[in-house]
Formats: structure tokens, C-alpha cells, sequence
């Protein structure tokens, strides 16, 4: 960051999750980032879409635009400046991730250039969009790109920094490309032009802004994981040798411990917050607390099960990190904590003892919040990431 005298510029960011949105004004230095220095919350908002029993897209769609429309006005209220930069994170399913291996071999000796390194990427991503266009279903089949990542680069067997006028007799690329459905992402950014006025919007997605923010400024380890639990999805990216290898999600967030809840006690839905929140006072009778711990355990299982698909159908060639970064709603980080702590499965996949840390308020004091107010995470991370670009 600049130095103590840098100017600073006002900022936006939006977190859009599978079934909330926050958004934030803030403040950063802007220039050359030698130094970490805070950076301020102005003010900050989320709330969450109506739990649905069924997912219904349109309806989805829509409840999300309300959300962003709603957060925006506000922190507008609470805020005056006029943000000069606007950034979007987004979670799943708003985006479909790939990680992929570009092999490239010639019999005789070729010259390693940018243009072919392109050439090769945009001829990837062109088969991934066409091989994966109904993937969004009713969230159209036109595709914006949003990521695009060179994790790796070997030359004839061996990995290079330095790639270009080299000669090699074999290339092959380790890239992640990441796509959203375009009609989505222009409704998104023309409601924010609307609010705003033309601004600079960006697009990055929540797995990237967390690998960031732990690689740069929270001193992550080399190799680790990352977890981001929203309230219907779960998305997970893995780090090897501080690269960003793979990511990937699966249809289980917090609100399917809502569901189970529902499930056991055939309570409504409007009433499964109170009675976990009551649960969590140590207020609920005998019968409703042993109702809630089966739901729990029933969570847990659901869960737990669609973390392993994720690993057994994972192609990482390395033993899984025993460092995971996690970002959850802070009513479930200590249930979310003591999963990944004890279960066996992933202990024996991890080359030693699993540590499960949990991304708090706590961990990221670069980012200073509203007085009185916790500070939201997935924004904060947000806008660690934001702090590099402006």
C-alpha cells in the first residue's frame, strides 16, 4: 500500500452469496502498496433472500437483485461519498469454475511466446463454453468470463516464472477459468450503474478474493484450502506452492441445517431461527434440544459427504493440506470448525493434523469496521482484495 501520506479514494463492494447480499462503503490509500495500513469501513449492510424450501431460479434471480438494491440504498443512507471504484464478489452458484491442464507437443524444438501461451487458453476456454453452456440451466446460456489463471507453467518436464523465448520441446499450462452467466451479470451491473451513476465495476469471485487476502495479508501457508460456506452452496479451492490450483462447490450451505431442523421437528421454516438461536442459549427444553442435535447431526452428514465427493473426484497429484482457511456465518463457525477438526476422513487425506482456521473479525485487523458494528468477513475480504487494484 502507499506510504502514510498517499491520498485515499472511496470504494464499494457487494458479496453476493447464494442467498444474501452485503455491500459496503469504504475508504482506501491509493498507489503503490509497500506498507499494510487499515482501510475503513464507512458503512455496511446485508441481508438475506426468504428461505425457500425449493430453490424456484426466477424467483431467486430477483430476490437477489432486491437484495443488492436494498443493501445499496442503505449504505447509501448511512454514507455520503460517491465510491470511485465498485467491486462485485461473487459466490456460488453464480459461476461455474474449471481448472484445467493444457498439454502442448512438438516433435522438434518450439519458441515459448505470449501469443501461443493466448492462443492456447482462449482455444480452452472456447471448448469449456461450448462443452458447458446449459450448465446454468435458466440462468441462460451466454457467458461473460470473469477469472482467468495461469496457476503453472512447466516447460519440458519443469516448472518456469519465466516462460517467454524460451525453447522446449513440450509446454503445458495449468489454468482456471472462471464463467458467469451474462444476462445475470448485466442485470447486476446496470442496477449498480442505476444506483451509482458509471462507475468502474469489477467481477471476481469470493474463493479468489479469500486467496488473496490469506496469501498476501494473513501469511497462509504455501499449501492450504479454502472453504466458503454460503447459505445453500459450498465452495472449495485448493492453494499448492501459493498458486490457486483448484475450486470447485457442492449444493450444501447453512441453510440446509435449516432444512434438517424443519425436518425433525415439523416446525416451520419462519420458526427454525428462533429455535436454533434458543438452542444456542441453552433455552430449549429437553425433547426440543435432543431434536435439534439429530438435526445437527444430520447437517453434519449431509455436509461432510459433499466435501469428500469434492476430494475423491479431485485430481491434485499431492496429499491434501492439513491448513484450512474457512468463511461461514458466525452462528456456525464453531459447528463448521469441529467437522473439519475431527473428521477422519480428511485427517488421513492430509499429509498431518487437520487445523481448521476460521476466518473472524479478529484475524483481519488491516480492515477497521463501523464502530459498534462486527465486521462483515466475506466484505472485509473483499475488500483486502480491492486494496491491490486501487
Amino acid at each position: 500500500m502507499s506510504s502514510k501520506n498517499a491520498p485515499t479514494i472511496p470504494v464499494a463492494v457487494f458479496d453476493i452469496s447464494s442467498s444474501s447480499v452485503g455491500g459496503a462503503h469504504a475508504l482506501v490509500k491509493k498507489g503503490a502498496q509497500t506498507t499494510a495500513s487499515a482501510i475503513s469501513v464507512l458503512a455496511q449492510s446485508r441481508v438475506e433472500s426468504v428461505l425457500q424450501e425449493e430453490l424456484n431460479i426466477e424467483r431467486f434471480v430477483s430476490e437477489t437483485l432486491k437484495g443488492i438494491e436494498s443493501v445499496a440504498t442503505a449504505i447509501r443512507a448511512q454514507d455520503a461519498h460517491h465510491p470511485e471504484y465498485i467491486q462485485v464478489v461473487l459466490a456460488s452458484p453464480w459461476y461455474m469454475s474449471q481448472t484445467r491442464t493444457i498439454v502442448y507437443n512438438k516433435t522438434t524444438t518450439f519458441v515459448c511466446t505470449e501469443k501461443l501461451i493466448n492462443s492456447l487458453i482462449d482455444k480452452e476456454i472456447e471448448f469449456i463454453i461450448t462443452n458447458e453452456k446449459d450448465r446454468f440451466g435458466a440462468l441462460g446460456t451466454e457467458y461473460s468470463i470473469v477469472e482467468k489463471q495461469v496457476s503453472l507453467i512447466k516447460l519440458n518436464g519443469y516448472v518456469t516464472h519465466a516462460p517467454y523465448g524460451k525453447s522446449a520441446t513440450s509446454l503445458e499450462l495449468y489454468i482456471t477459468v472462471t464463467v458467469a452467466p451474462k444476462k445475470v451479470l448485466d442485470q447486476c451491473t446496470d442496477l449498480l450503474r442505476r444506483i451509482y451513476g458509471t462507475r468502474q465495476i469489477a467481477i471476481t469471485t469470493s474463493a479468489y478474493t479469500t486467496f488473496i487476502a490469506t496469501r498476501e495479508l494473513l501469511n497462509a501457508p504455501e499449501r492450504c484450502a479454502l472453504v466458503d460456506i454460503g447459505e445453500e452452496v459450498t465452495d472449495v479451492a485448493f492453494v499448492k506452492d501459493q498458486l490457486f490450483l483448484y475450486q470447485h462447490s457442492f449444493p450444501v450451505g447453512t441453510y440446509e441445517l435449516y432444512r434438517a431442523v424443519a425436518e425433525i421437528t415439523k416446525i416451520p421454516f419462519t420458526e427454525v431461527g428462533s429455535m436454533l438461536e434458543a438452542y444456542r442459549l441453552q433455552k430449549l427444553a429437553p425433547h426440543n434440544k435432543s431434536q435439534i442435535e439429530k438435526a445437527l447431526t444430520t447437517f453434519n452428514t449431509r455436509w461432510q459427504k459433499g466435501l469428500q465427493t469434492i476430494v475423491d473426484e479431485g485430481h491434485y497429484g499431492f496429499a491434501l493440506p492439513s491448513t484450512w482457511y474457512t468463511v461461514v456465518d458466525p452462528r456456525f463457525e464453531k459447528t463448521i470448525e469441529t467437522i473439519l477438526a475431527n473428521d477422519p476422513y480428511l485427517s488421513h487425506r492430509a499429509d498431518k493434523n487437520l487445523t481448521a482456521i476460521m476466518i473472524t473479525p479478529d484475524t483481519i485487523p488491516l480492515v477497521k469496521s463501523v464502530p459498534d458494528t462486527v465486521l462483515d468477513v466475506p466484505l472485509a475480504l473483499a475488500l483486502l482484495f480491492i486494496d491491490r487494484l486501487v
